[in-house]
Order: structure tokens, then sequence, then C-alpha cells
């Protein structure tokens, strides 16, 4: 079954996914930055309002790409790295 696109809106742009994908992360990220101590899967099925499979992806594809580490208990908990902190963080320097 296909799907008819009306070509009127950007929803038919597969680009569009990798966006709202990416979206999803940075919101994940974000609330992990907020939150102290570890964040677990479930914490981030909450927030991503997804299903366990899921979640484990985007966490693995986080930890994968340096954003993200895994403690080593279990279940699993996550914190965020430098690389993380980095992108949140804005330091003002004095001029």
């Amino acid at each position: 079954m296909s799907k008819e696109y009306d070509f009127q809106t950007m929803d038919w742009c597969p680009s569009m996914h990798a966006v709202t994908q990416g979206e999803k992360m940075i919101r994940v990220l974000r609330q992990m930055m907020a939150k102290r101590g570890k964040t677990s899967v479930s914490d981030v099925m909450v927030l991503m309002e997804g299903n366990r499979r899921t979640v484990q992806r985007y966490l693995g594809q986080l930890e994968q790409a340096g954003y993200i580490q895994r403690d080593g208990a279990t279940p699993a908990g996550f914190t965020v790295t430098e690389k993380t902190k980095q992108i949140f963080i804005v330091k003002v320097a004095a001029c």
C-alpha cells in the first residue's frame, strides 16, 4: 500500500524524517543534561513516547557517536559525555 502525497507540504521529504529524529535526540540529550545522575531506558521511553526497542536503538546511536556513556549496572543507566556538554553549554567570555 503506497502513501499518497499532496506535495504541498514537506511531509513527503525523506530528509524531514532525519530532522525529526535529530530533534528527538536533542530533546533526550537536553533532558539528560538537566537531570542529576543517570538516565534509564524507561526515563527515555517517557520522553520519546516510544517503545523499549526504539529507545534502545536511539541510546545505542548516541552512545556510539560519543554523546552518552553507559554505566556497567543492570539495568543500564546513561550519562552525558563532555561532547554533549560542549554542545549545550555556552561559555561567555569577557571582552
